[in-house]
C-alpha cells in the first residue's frame, strides 16, 4: 500500500502504466487482511482504477490463498457490489476483457 512502502508503491504504478503490463488485484483484500466486504481493499482498487486505469487491472481467484478468509461468491462480490464507485463497463474489464485480451489475444 503507498501507507506501507511509498517507493514500492510508486513503483508499481509506474510498472503498470506500461502497455504491456497487467496487474493484479484479487489477492489485495487478503494481503491487507482485510474482512469482508473488503473496505480497505476497496480504499487501494478505487486509488488504483484512478492512477492507471480498469483496462489495466485482472481479477482472478489467488485460490487456494484467498480461500482461507473468503469463498470465492465473496471475492466476486467484492468487485460486483462492494466496488460501487467503478462502472459496471470498468467492471466487466476487471473482471473478463482484460483477461480474455490478455491469456487469448497475448494481452
Amino acid at each position: 500500500t503507498p501507507e506501507g512502502d511509498e517507493v514500492l508503491w510508486q513503483k508499481m504504478i509506474r510498472l503498470g502504466l506500461n502497455e504491456n503490463v497487467y496487474l493484479g488485484i484479487s489477492a489485495m483484500p487478503i494481503l491487507l487482511n482485510d474482512p469482508y466486504p473488503c473496505n480497505a481493499a476497496n480504499d487501494l482498487l478505487k486509488r488504483i482504477v484512478k492512477l492507471i486505469g480498469s483496462n489495466k487491472l485482472i481479477w482472478g481467484t489467488d485460490a487456494p490463498t484467498t480461500l482461507k478468509m473468503y469463498t470465492y461468491r465473496q471475492l466476486i462480490d467484492w468487485v460486483l457490489i462492494h466496488s460501487d464507485f467503478i462502472s459496471e463497463v470498468e467492471k466487466e474489464n476487471i473482471l473478463f476483457n482484460n483477461a480474455e485480451k490478455l491469456y487469448l489475444y497475448g494481452g
